[in-house]
């Protein structure tokens, strides 16, 4: 496996979403024989369409503070949306690829500071049978409570 950084590893991260893979697929083809299937040549080419791109939205959106965004920015999110669903630092540094959780750390900075904020905001179902409530256990929900005879879960919204 390549190593990205001095504490990570390169993963390739499969695309969940349908609509994101529809729009991967529409690209155009590649008609310059150095990309082959690659979207860019190289790092740097990738670098500067997504500074143009950058550019191009502040401008439409007449909000400079768009110009602040970098690729991190988008790992900062991604860290701190997944710290707050899982609530596991352990998930969050499998995700990242960090080896240290102590990398991780710096990345869930914010899903702690901001955790009272959110703290309350639940998807909750009931569970009358063991068969629901192990259904719901699978999909990421958790035992919270009974009353009347019902058990109460709930997950974190994301």
């Amino acid at each position: 496996m390549r190593k990205t950084q001095e504490l990570s590893l390169a993963r390739a991260l499969p695309i969940r979403h349908p609509e994101v893979l529809a729009m991967v697929k529409k690209l155009p083809p590649n008609k310059n024989p150095l990309r082959k299937d690659k979207l860019f040549v190289s790092a740097d080419e990738m670098r500067s369409s997504f500074f143009r791109q950058r550019k191009r939205a502040a401008h439409k959106f007449q909000n400079p503070d768009m110009l602040k965004i970098h690729f991190h920015t988008y790992r900062h999110w991604h860290a701190t949306s997944a710290q707050r669903k899982l609530s596991d630092i352990f998930k969050v540094q499998a995700i990242l690829g960090h080896k240290n959780c102590e990398s991780t750390r710096k990345y869930i900075d914010l899903a702690v500071a901001y955790g009272d904020a959110t703290q309350d905001e639940y998807e909750t179902r009931v569970a009358d049978t063991m068969e629901e409530a192990q259904k719901l256990i699978e999909a990421g929900f958790e035992y919270h409570m009974e009353v009347e005879g019902h058990k109460l879960l709930r997950r974190k919204k994301a």
